[in-house]
């Protein structure tokens, strides 16, 4: 009786034990399933910081960069900033203490670095870091997020260019004209290398070439050509490292010359609209521009397979000379308004299957009366300085009614404008006219910047029709003083007197001016610094010694005259003057009383002092 007592204790604490399992099981699975099906909160506080690219300066003094930082969390935040440098000593940043952003949105702050006393070739990397003022949880803490940028000091700078590439047809040597340009701001002396892709192109090089700052010079590297199969080329590298830079410096430009004893050389005539169905004949021209003669295969293609091109089979040319090559097109009666086909013609050597060459034109059928319109632009243009520039494209009516266009002037620099003069222009059918286009380089554009001028012109009868053709406007560094001297001066005793000359920099690029100074009067002394330096659009303000010496006598003048010259171009020279006269003692001061007020009207005396 009491084993089976304790046998049934036994079983209910089993029991027991089971129940309890099934709880942490069922509680276990009820957490998991929790999690599970519970959403994950958004970072609602998030941060990233886009740093500007790497830059390089030549001189002291202080420069900005902006920095891009983004608000990528789900509220608006602020962000507390910070900025470091790894060159504290000669790279000083500042930025500003915070910034509040958006979501969703993104602010740049304007990182300032001031350039203390750096060495040529150094450098800092310069760090802002953005810290969220508002914690997500999690993490433990608040959200950041950094980025760096370069900023080297160097004087020195190259910049090196090659000649287009060339094709030669016979053994021998050959030489191209490399440009190594200067663009630092002291100068220098650069290292050359020249390299070749294929040992039988061998060139050569000398070994330096000397330059001043802002100055460039052609350096002739020749190229043998020896042993090379038609059809080998070879890229021609030249690399100048400068001398002085304590960082390396350096760069490269590549030319490719080929080898070919047979060439040609194939031009299509014009595109031709046509307004009947059949056959039509063309005249590409075949060009023998090899040293040898040759015979060529022919092909003509259309690009409209339900159009047909033929041709000769073949052709042979003497060498340098060149044939006139029939191409007929056939137009089917199938062809409907506006269709076309572009006409090739291939040729190849016989001797030399690498060595081939195309060209195509358009054919166009047009039904008996249609519209159409030609734009030509003129010749790429630079200029020196800001201002209005007035530039001729043409507008040529090339269908058979007359028409009225709608003209619109673009400018792909968004920082310059582009305006067509007149907007709209109406051409008798075969007529044409100059359309004016005027372009605005405005005063904040740098040296180098450029846009591609486009005149379109859109048809009113039929607006699927239009043409556009344009040209690319360069500003270009112009280099520019000017002098203005001081109002005249009267002294009344001897000694050195000191006047403020000023020195403009009216060019669109910092320049360095060798100042001279001269008397008319041989007795007189002058004196003034050598030279200055003066950055685009300033001035400074150059003083200038003049001595009366003891001789002089009451009334004796000079002409006082300050000259400025561009050490990068000596024809841009600008010089001002004033005049000095020496009065022997004699001098006057006239004092006036105090004001008064007056209560009545009639005379009244005042009493002023000589």
């Amino acid at each position: 009786m009491y084993s089976k007592s304790l046998q049934k204790v036994s079983e209910e604490k089993d029991r027991l034990k089971i129940i309890g399992v099934l709880l942490v099981v069922v509680l276990l699975l009820s957490v998991v399933t929790t999690l599970m099906i519970s959403p994950v909160r958004a970072q609602e506080y998030d941060v990233n910081v886009i740093a500007p690219p790497d830059a390089v300066e030549t001189e002291y003094g202080n420069y900005t960069y902006n920095y891009t930082v983004e608000n990528i969390g789900t509220e608006n935040n602020t962000y507390d900033l910070e900025v470091t440098s790894s060159n504290l000593a000669n790279f000083v940043p500042s930025a500003p203490a915070q910034v509040t952003v958006e979501t969703n949105t993104s602010e740049e702050v304007t990182v300032t670095v001031e350039i203390v006393d750096a060495p040529s070739g150094s450098f800092a990397d310069i760090t802002l870091t953005a810290e969220s003022q508002n914690n997500t949880v999690p993490p433990p803490r608040p959200p950041s997020d950094s980025d760096d940028m370069r900023v080297t000091y160097q004087l020195y700078d190259v910049n090196v260019t090659a000649p287009p590439d060339a094709v030669e047809t016979e053994y021998g040597n050959y030489t191209y004209n490399y440009t190594v340009e200067n663009t630092g701001v002291e100068n220098d002396t650069y290292d050359l290398e020249v390299t070749t892709t294929n040992n039988n192109f061998s060139p050569s090089a000398p070994v330096n070439v000397s330059l001043d700052a802002n100055t460039s010079e052609n350096v002739s590297v020749v190229v043998q050509i020896d042993g090379a199969q038609p059809g080998e080329w070879a890229d021609i590298t030249l690399t100048a490292t400068s001398q002085n830079a304590t960082l390396e410096v350096t760069d490269s430009d590549t030319m490719r010359v080929t080898y070919r004893d047979f060439d040609v050389e194939v031009t299509a005539p014009e595109d031709a609209v046509e307004t009947g169905y059949g056959n039509y004949t063309y005249s590409f021209t075949v060009d023998n521009t090899g040293t040898q003669n040759d015979t060529y295969d022919l092909n003509a293609a259309s690009s409209n397979l339900d159009w047909t091109a033929s041709t000769l089979d073949n052709i042979s040319i003497p060498a340098g000379d060149n044939i006139s090559v029939p191409v007929t097109v056939t137009i089917p009666e199938t062809a409907v308004d506006g269709d076309f086909s572009d006409i090739t013609l291939t040729a190849t050597s016989q001797n030399n299957t690498v060595v081939t060459d195309w060209d195509d034109m358009t054919v166009t059928y047009r039904s008996s009366s249609y519209y159409a319109v030609n734009v030509t632009a003129p010749e790429d243009q630079a200029e020196p300085k800001p201002g209005d520039y007035t530039y001729e494209f043409t507008v040529n009516n090339t269908g058979t009614e007359d028409d009225t266009y709608n003209l619109t002037a673009t400018s792909s620099n968004p920082d310059w404008s582009a305006t067509s003069d007149p907007d709209n222009i109406s051409l008798a059918a075969g007529e044409d006219a100059a359309v004016s286009v005027v372009v605005t380089i405005w005063g904040n554009s740098e040296p180098g910047d450029s846009s591609v001028i486009t005149l379109t012109a859109v048809s009113r009868n039929d607006t699927g029709v239009e043409n556009s053709d344009n040209m690319t406007v360069t500003y270009t560094r112009n280099l520019d003083v000017e002098v203005t001297a001081p109002g005249d001066q009267t002294e009344s005793e001897d000694g050195v007197y000191t006047y403020n000359f000023t020195v403009a920099n009216v060019g669109n690029d910092p320049d360095t001016y060798n100042l001279t100074v001269d008397s008319s009067n041989p007795d007189w002394g002058v004196n003034a610094p050598e030279q200055v330096t003066v950055i685009a659009k300033d001035e400074e303000i150059i003083a200038v010694e003049v001595t009366i010496p003891q001789s002089a006598s009451n009334g004796d003048i000079s002409d006082i005259t300050l000259t400025a010259t561009s050490q990068n171009m000596s024809e841009v020279s600008d010089s001002d003057s004033m005049t000095v006269m020496y009065t022997a003692g004699l001098d006057v001061n006239v004092i006036a009383p105090q004001d008064q007020t007056e209560s009545e009207p009639g005379p009244h005396s005042y009493d002023f002092t000589v």
